[in-house]
């Protein structure tokens, strides 16, 4: 264990903190030296990661895995890595090393886990081992050997180890899990029909028809698709013959990925008419302690979820949320001339508004809207609409006079019911319900409201915000509105 203090490991690399840094840096160190696993929450600039990187390097805690949820932040984590003194690692997946990814696409992990063995990349690398020095997965690239596991040897070195949540997980003193907000609510992907159509011509090629029919009829149903009911093991053997035979695996590959995370737990659904699968993960927790869950939004009633024995805050400074008494997303009571209405005042008032809304919904709103799920240009005015869990809904800076969250962003009833299970195994079985909700919501906002000085006009376009209020402090105080009131705040 260092015998260092917080304050000599800022002044030994000429750095001194900032107010409050240095006790909230101690909190966490004390808490890492007891093996506790501690909720870190700032507001967004703070300088959470050089207080967390700090609290490490004082408790001993090295080498420390961090997680990110994209590995282009790993470049901030290893810029302030360095500024400490700290020997910094940032691994990848197979999508981003193997020599085969182009070749095999999305099939590239199932192909290294069933023919590593004879890959001579890896066998390379096990005759000869890796020299190189490296501090990124990009240094081990264009050699001879498997640049994936070469990343093995190369983390021996660092001090911090920089990987995505779902990449396999390096073993080490303690985990930071960076936006842990992520971990409150299911990873959502999309599994399209054309994959699944593609799945199946596979895999009548290679002779299993009943495995074909058997997976056309599951995934062509409206709602709950039970993608847990079919045997994973199965499409899985077919998925390594496909491999072995098919000169190209396009579709199997996106099933068996979906069958496994229902199998674990997860949910898939699909709309009446939709082109496409909605696949949600469980929730999962790093399987190493202690850790540190590291966020700018982590309201205080959802911290139980994290399972963590102390709790270190930053306090923010509230924003007030109007909540509209008279809209409402709930499925088939749709209020969408209301929001057309809704918009329209907003735009007459705001110079930029920045909606969110559920694909369901926003289709229904085009007509309101002069941008849709893209990147407006840097003097855009009116209003951008974003699908509320779409690509722009997190890790984007877009400013704006107003946020609008148009309709509660609750899980469709039948994926809040796959889930209840997971969360009640931590005693918080209603979480399903609100849980993954009021971090949707968040984020939408933040886009908009990023920094403490950011005040954007705040709006939860749907009544049943309200039940939630607690939920959202400390961040969002809401506020309900009638229609007539609403008007008169943007007057």
């Amino acid at each position: 264990m260092s015998s260092s203090t917080v304050e000599s490991v800022f002044a030994e690399q000429g750095l001194k903190p900032r107010l409050g840094q240095a006790e909230a840096s101690k909190a966490l160190a004390k808490a890492l030296k007891d093996g506790l696993s501690t909720v870190f929450v700032a507001p967004t600039g703070w300088g959470k990661t050089l207080a967390v990187l700090a609290a490490l390097k004082v408790s001993g805690r090295l080498p420390a895995l961090w997680l990110i949820r994209s590995l282009e932040v790993g470049g901030r984590v290893e810029e302030d890595a360095m500024l400490l003194g700290l020997r910094c690692f940032r691994a990848a997946g197979r999508v981003r090393t193997c020599p085969y990814a182009e070749r095999f696409e999305d099939a590239v992990h199932d192909y290294c886990r069933f023919f590593r063995a004879s890959c001579s990349y890896y066998i390379n690398l096990l005759r000869q081992g890796v020299k190189l020095p490296a501090t990124s997965w990009e240094d081990l690239l264009g050699g001879d050997f498997c640049p994936y596991y070469a990343q093995d040897v190369a983390v021996g070195e660092a001090d911090i180890i920089v990987q995505s949540y779902y990449r396999r997980l390096y073993r080490a003193s303690a985990v930071i899990v960076d936006e842990a907000h992520n971990l409150l609510a299911p990873r959502e992907r999309r599994l399209s029909l054309k994959a699944v159509a593609e799945a199946v011509s596979e895999l009548r090629a290679l002779g299993f028809f009943e495995l074909a029919e058997e997976l056309w009829h599951a995934c062509t149903g409206a709602g709950a698709i039970r993608l847990e009911r079919l045997n994973v093991a199965d499409y899985s053997a077919a998925l390594r013959e496909a491999l072995a035979r098919l000169s190209r695996v396009k579709g199997l590959p996106k099933v068996v990925r979906a069958l496994r995370s229902c199998s674990a737990g997860g949910a898939a659904y699909r709309e009446e008419g939709a082109d496409k699968i909605m696949i949600y993960d469980a929730p999962w927790r790093p399987p190493f302690k202690p850790v540190v869950y590291v966020s700018a939004t982590i309201p205080e009633r959802l911290e139980v979820l994290l399972s963590a024995s102390a709790s270190v805050r930053v306090p923010a400074e509230p924003r007030e949320a109007l909540v509209t008494s008279w809209l409402t997303s709930k499925y088939g009571e749709e209020t969408v001339w209301g929001y057309v209405k809704l918009l329209s005042k907003l735009r007459f008032r705001c110079r930029r508004v920045l909606a969110f809304a559920s694909e369901r919904l926003a289709v229904r709103l085009l007509d309101a809207v002069q941008y849709y799920e893209e990147t407006p240009p840097p003097d855009w005015r009116g209003v951008l609409l974003l699908h509320v869990r779409g690509r722009y809904a997190e890790g984007v800076d877009l400013p704006a006079d107003c946020v609008a969250v148009l309709g509660a962003p609750f899980l469709p009833p039948e994926v809040t019911a796959r889930l209840r299970r997971y969360y009640a195994r931590i005693g918080a079985g209603d979480a399903a319900l609100w849980a993954p909700m009021v971090i949707t919501t968040l984020q939408a906002v933040g886009r908009a409201a990023r920094r403490p000085g950011d005040r954007p006009l705040i709006i939860l376009g749907d009544c049943r915000f309200a039940k939630y209020s607690d939920y959202f402090r400390p961040y969002l105080d809401l506020r309900e509105v009638g229609e007539e009131e609403l008007s008169r705040v943007l007057a």
